[in-house]
C-alpha cells in the first residue's frame, strides 16, 4: 500500500515541476517581449537628430573654442544661410558635370 502512494505521488510532483519551469518560460518570454517593444519604442528617437541640430552643434562648439581668447571666432553662418550656399554649390556641381557628359 505504502508502493502504490508513493507511485500516485510522484506524477504530482512531476507535474508541479512542470508548471513551475512553463511559468518560468512564459515570464521570461514576457520579459524578452517587453525588451522587444522598448527597443522598439526607443528607436525613433534616433529620428530627431537632424542635419541643422548637428550644424548647430559644430557652429557653437566652434564658437565655444574661442570664447576668452583674443582671437576672432570664425563666422559660421546660421544654417539656412549654410544651405542656400550648399545648393548653389550643388547645382553648379551638377551643372559641370551635366557639361562634360
Amino acid at each position: 500500500m505504502d508502493d502504490n502512494f508513493r507511485s500516485q505521488d510522484r506524477p504530482s510532483c512531476i507535474n508541479i515541476t512542470a508548471i513551475i519551469q512553463a511559468h518560468e518560460i512564459l515570464m521570461y518570454q514576457k520579459f524578452l517581449f517587453s525588451l522587444v517593444l522598448l527597443s522598439l519604442g526607443l528607436l525613433p528617437a534616433c529620428g530627431f537628430v537632424s542635419h541643422q541640430s548637428i550644424y548647430e552643434g559644430v557652429r557653437g562648439n566652434e564658437k565655444a573654442k574661442t570664447t576668452g581668447t583674443p582671437q576672432k571666432p570664425s563666422a559660421l553662418p546660421n544654417y539656412d544661410q549654410y544651405e542656400k550656399e550648399r545648393e548653389v554649390l550643388k547645382n553648379k556641381f551638377l551643372d559641370k558635370e551635366n557639361r562634360t557628359l
